[in-house]
C-alpha cells in the first residue's frame, strides 16, 4: 500500500485558487505524499491535458515508464525532475486561465477506488476549451467504502461545495461530465439511497445538468 493510503485524512493532491489580486496561487503537496499518487492520480490527469503541454511524451517518459509492469519502482532524481517540469507545464498559461464569471463551466469527474479527480473548465468564442482550476482528493476510509455509485458522486459534491464561491446559482447551467450512467437519474428521489438524498439537498443551490 501506497504511504498515501496509509493516512486517514488527506489533503488534495493538487489544487489551485485565484485571488482578488488576479495572482493565481497552485499548491502541490510534498513529492513523498506524491509519488505513490502518481500511476491513478497525477499521471492520468497530464495525460489528459498533454494537448496543452510541449514535449510532453518525452517529459513524462520516467514516470510512465514506473507504470509498466516489470519496471522497478524507484524514485530517483530523473524522476523527481520530470514531476517538476510536469507541475511547472500545468501550472503555467496557457494550460489554466482564469474565472471568467460571464462564461459557463464545466465540470469533468473521475472516481476510483481510493480517490477522484476534477478539472473545471471554461470556453471562449472561437477558443479551445482549457482549464481554470482542478483538484484531486484522496478518500477517507469511511468513503472508501462506498459503493461505486456513491463514489461517483462524491466526485461531484465535494468539487461543487469546495468551488461554490463561483459555481453556486449561476446563470447558466454547469455541465457536469462523468462516466458513471446511472448519476444521470440523480434527481430522481425514487432510485436515490439515504445518503445521495441528503447529497441531493446540497444540489438544490447549483445550476447543474449531468451528462454522461
Amino acid at each position: 500500500m501506497c504511504p498515501c493510503c496509509r493516512q486517514q485524512k488527506q489533503p488534495p493532491v493538487w489544487q489551485s485558487s485565484s485571488h482578488s489580486s488576479g495572482v493565481r496561487q497552485v499548491y502541490w503537496h510534498a513529492a513523498s505524499t506524491l509519488i505513490g499518487v502518481w500511476p491513478h492520480g497525477a499521471g492520468g490527469f497530464c495525460n489528459f491535458y498533454q494537448r496543452f503541454i510541449k514535449n510532453f511524451s518525452l517529459i513524462a517518459r520516467p514516470l510512465h515508464d514506473l507504470e509498466q509492469k516489470n519496471h522497478p519502482w524507484r524514485w530517483t532524481q530523473k524522476e523527481q525532475q520530470a514531476f517538476e517540469k510536469l507541475k511547472r507545464a500545468v501550472t503555467t498559461k496557457p494550460v489554466l486561465r482564469h474565472v471568467d464569471q460571464m462564461l459557463p463551466y464545466r465540470m469533468e469527474t473521475d472516481a476510483s477506488n481510493t480517490a477522484y479527480g476534477v478539472v473545471l473548465s471554461q470556453k471562449e468564442p472561437e477558443e479551445p476549451r482549457h482549464p481554470v482550476t482542478f483538484m484531486s482528493k484522496l478518500m477517507t476510509p469511511p468513503e472508501r467504502n462506498y459503493n461505486i455509485g456513491d463514489k461517483e458522486a462524491l466526485g461531484i459534491i465535494k468539487p461543487l461545495q469546495h468551488w461554490r464561491h463561483w459555481l453556486e446559482n449561476t446563470k447558466d447551467k454547469i455541465k457536469i461530465l462523468t462516466d458513471h450512467k446511472n448519476l444521470m437519474n440523480f434527481s430522481n428521489l425514487h432510485i436515490l439511497n439515504q445518503r445521495q438524498r441528503r447529497w441531493l439537498e446540497v444540489l438544490q443551490q447549483y445550476n447543474f445538468i449531468i451528462k454522461y
